[in-house]
């Protein structure tokens, strides 16, 4: 059950963050910080070279798709499980500036880590001068099995 009504350290909010179990979110500034041990990631946008690929198995996505898009697995620490599909986003320059973490257990289904007040579609950063069709599809999976 999360605490709400926390205080801000980064914004200065009163009362505007709520503390769930893995993470906490300030609904006033957007500031969003995974707990730390309970990610490999630590809260942080994953480094590149630590960035593990694979299929995402229960949409039929492939490892080559997934790359493609920039899409990797989180794991948890101790037990190696796969817990998250971690999905970047992007700016017209190719700057990756937020990622969606897509939950494979819990109550919360989606997080996000990075800057969410900049919008770009999910895998603009592909097609950007490059193609002269859009696709737009509901989720950011549909935008991978539409692309495979």
């Amino acid at each position: 059950m999360p605490i709400y009504n926390q205080p801000c350290k980064k914004c200065g909010s009163s009362d505007a963050v709520a503390d769930y179990d893995w993470y906490t979110h300030c609904y006033s500034c957007g500031t969003h910080k995974v707990k730390k041990g309970a990610h490999l990631s630590e809260g942080n946008i994953t480094p590149l070279e630590k960035r593990e690929y694979g299929d995402l198995v229960g949409r039929g996505i492939t490892k080559e798709t997934a790359k493609t898009f920039g899409v990797y697995l989180e794991r948890q620490i101790d037990t190696r499980e796969i817990i998250s599909f971690c999905s970047p986003i992007y700016d017209e320059t190719g700057k990756e500036i937020a990622t969606r973490k897509r939950h494979l257990k819990g109550s919360r289904p989606f997080s996000w880590v990075g800057d969410q007040t900049k919008k770009f579609f999910f895998g603009q950063n592909i097609a950007l001068g490059k193609h002269n069709v859009l696709t737009i599809t509901e989720g950011f999976e549909d935008a991978m099995a539409a692309y495979q």
